[in-house]
């Protein structure tokens, strides 16, 4: 991996833990010291951890339909069945009736995910031995062929919460990772696509909110457009944040963004220049949000570090709203990570002065 998506395994884990709920508190997890040269092992390895997470809880068991042949009546007989198989001069009848197993979607995507994964030969050997045990545990769930839709037919409730960070990580597997060739074969991309990366990035900082700071009540808010009356609205874009924390009459909207380039360009001089768009988008969530214009709203731009040589570390009062750029590195220990969201936490609960948040008024 480049040094631009390096990012510790325990954090990989931590940040999944924290976007899917249903895995114990994250900073108990054992995710191992490991390091990792290519994204198949390091996806492999996580895959192993979270599977075996799940077997120590144990594993989702449903109710489902089988239709069997048997020597004696079991649940309910299948008459027209039994006729058109002829089995009643054999005696033996068609019967159906409920049984508790472990062959259901969840574990068959589970033990699908793990095939391609043991199949695809950049996995390190001593990983697929790992998935190889792992399996032994799953024989009695069919194989099944995966795709993107059946991610979206899994429900979960109180029984399989927990399979739901497990599933997560299958579905970028499957998704961000896996491609088919011609051959019918499978591969790994070299790294998780931008797009899943993003995803899983919001969701992780969204998810560290809601557990530790539920007092700002951490949501994921669509905000209205700010207009005199409402017509035409309809064709204008929603406006939806990736975090919104309320503290009484203060709001704080939290756009994370991970790039692989920061800055969009540089002026003559090389000095990076910050991306417009982004500061449109998040100026825009700010202004609509504060319709009253109290100043009360705040906004910041937060970046998943790269291997820029400037990272984001700037405050403004831009017509009267904060808005911050700052960064995050995510190759850390994870504790230096929940540190530098704590301190947005702090700023926040605070009314800090314009000399204490080092911010400089600019014309909009």
């Amino acid at each position: 991996m480049n040094e631009t998506n390096r990012i510790k395994i325990k954090n990989i884990y931590y940040m999944l833990a924290y976007a899917y709920t249903g895995l114990r508190d994250p900073e108990t997890i054992n995710a191992g010291t490991e390091e990792f040269d290519h994204i198949h092992d390091l996806l492999a390895k996580i895959i192993v951890l979270a599977v075996s997470d799940q077997f120590k809880k144990g594993l989702y068991r449903s109710y489902s339909q089988t239709e069997e042949v048997l020597s004696q009546i079991k649940g309910k007989l299948l008459l027209s069945e039994s006729l058109k198989m002829q089995t009643i001069p054999t005696r033996r009848l068609v019967c159906s009736y409920d049984e508790f197993k472990e062959d259901n979607v969840h574990n068959q995507i589970i033990k699908a995910t793990m095939l391609l994964l043991l199949r695809n030969g950049y996995v390190k050997s001593e990983i697929r031995k790992e998935i190889r045990l792992l399996l032994d545990y799953l024989s009695m769930v069919k194989d099944i062929s995966l795709s993107s839709a059946l991610f979206n037919t899994i429900a979960y409730h109180r029984f399989n919460a927990s399979y739901e960070m497990l599933i997560g990580i299958c579905a970028l597997v499957v998704r961000g990772l896996l491609q088919q060739t011609e051959a019918g074969s499978y591969k790994l991309l070299d790294w998780i696509q931008e797009e899943q990366m993003y995803r899983l990035f919001e969701r992780f900082v969204l998810g560290w909110f809601q557990k530790h700071h539920p007092e700002f009540s951490p949501v994921s808010t669509i905000i209205n457009w700010d207009l005199n009356g409402k017509t035409g609205d309809e064709f204008l874009p929603k406006m939806k944040t990736d975090i919104t924390l309320k503290n009484e009459d203060k709001i704080l909207i939290i756009d994370t963004k991970f790039y692989a380039d920061i800055y969009s360009s540089h002026n003559y001089s090389g000095q990076p220049k910050f991306n417009s768009n982004n500061l449109y988008q998040i100026y825009s969530y700010v202004k609509n949000q504060d319709v009253n214009h109290t100043g009360r709203v705040s906004g910041v731009l937060l970046y998943a570090h790269t291997d820029e040589e400037i990272q984001p570390d700037s405050a403004y009062i831009m017509d009267g709203n904060a808005i911050s750029l700052k960064s995050i590195n995510l190759n850390v220990e994870f504790k230096f990570i929940a540190a530098k969201l704590e301190s947005l936490c702090k700023s926040f609960g605070e009314d800090l002065t314009l000399e204490e948040s080092k911010a400089m008024t600019l014309a909009t």
